[in-house]
Parts: C-alpha cells; structure tokens; sequence
C-alpha cells in the first residue's frame, strides 16, 4: 500500500476560503486537518460498530437464555392429570366422580 494517496476534491469556493483562514491561524495544513477528520471518523465508525456488535450479541445471549428457560421449565413441567376412562368406562359423569371426587356432573346434569 503506497504510504500517501493524492485526493481530489470538488469544494465550494466560499467554504475553501474560510477551511484555509482556520487552518492557517492554527498553523497547520489542510492536509493536517484533513488526516485528524478522517481519523477521528475512522475511529468513531468502528467504535460505533463495535457497538452495534456489542449489542447484537447481548440480544442474542438473552434470546438463547430465553429458549433455554422454556426447554428447562419444558423438562420440568408436569402435565395436568388427564382424564382417562377405565377399561370399559364409558359414563363421564362416573369417571369425574371416580377421578376427581365430584359430587354431581361437570357438565351439570345431575
């Protein structure tokens, strides 16, 4: 990579003037200046990139704590008891009463 690179560019005549009157109070050149911006831009992008990486693996860290919070709480779930009929059982209103010590119907028809 050659150590300087020649840029050209298209500036306003006006803002050319005054960019020349600042930099010569300081005592420096425009190319000075020039470097400092662009290193200071240079910087900030990757700071600002950084950043966003940083915050983009903080997001999926949470993400994966979620999923792994549900698969556990999954693991440890124990399902409701669910009705089943006895062999032959066919009566609903027996087995309510045969699993869950209802008095009358679930349905309400007693």
């Amino acid at each position: 990579m050659k150590k300087s690179v020649l840029i050209q560019l298209e500036i306003d005549e006006a803002l050319l003037i005054k960019f020349e009157a600042a930099t010569a109070t300081e005592n420096l050149t425009g190319a000075q200046v020039l470097r400092q911006l662009m290193r200071e831009y240079v910087y900030m992008h990757c700071r600002t990139e950084a950043l966003n990486e940083a915050k983009r693996l903080e997001s999926a860290k949470r993400v994966s704590a979620i999923v792994a919070l549900d698969a556990l709480m999954a693991s440890n779930h124990v399902p409701d008891a669910v009705a089943r009929f006895a062999d032959d059982d066919r009566d609903v209103d027996e087995m309510g009463r045969r699993q869950h010590g209802w008095g009358s119907s679930p349905a309400g028809m007693d």
